[in-house]
């Protein structure tokens, strides 16, 4: 099955439709002007049509609706990614697989960390209430200091008594 994004004037990715392979093959090749040409007989007025790949062979990756086009580099990206604090990251910038990456590294797996654009670096959440002397596995999400049992709400992005 061969994929199709529809782009809008920005170059936003409306909706991706699927299409049989016996319409986008030609002589035994798939050709995607075959897609877009019964794609706009189909849905007259649509388009323009793009097709992109489900598993990131062409175009570096499957469009999904919201992501962008870049007409240039003839590829597919995210929207820019928000911080903790739900602000657009401007400080990110796009690799050459067109996917979003941090002026600065993520700082490791062993611990939760969020990227907080006013800051410009990464954050922790922080420890719960009444941890002194309390060990635990940093990445855990669940906190027990003593009888109390907290657990990181990511939404709310505090502890929160279980």
């Amino acid at each position: 099955m061969a994929h199709f994004a529809e782009i809008n004037a920005d170059n936003i990715v409306t909706r991706v439709l699927v299409v049989h392979n016996d319409v986008t093959d030609l002589d035994g090749v798939e050709d995607e002007q075959q897609g877009i040409d019964f794609l706009e007989d189909l849905l007259p007025g649509s388009g323009p049509w793009v097709q992109t790949s489900y598993n990131g062979a062409f175009r570096h990756n499957f469009a999904g609706s919201g992501m962008a086009y870049d007409p240039v580099g003839d590829a597919f990206y995210a929207q820019r990614p928000l911080d903790i604090n739900e602000a657009v990251c401007e400080s990110w910038a796009l690799d050459e697989n067109y996917i979003w990456q941090p002026p600065t590294p993520n700082p490791g797996e062993d611990w939760i960390y969020y990227w907080d654009e006013n800051v410009g670096d990464w954050i922790t959440p922080g420890d719960p209430p009444d941890h002194e002397g309390v060990l635990r596995h940093p990445a855990d999400t669940h906190f027990l200091a003593g009888s109390a049992k907290y657990i990181w709400d990511t939404v709310l992005r505090e502890w929160l008594p279980v």
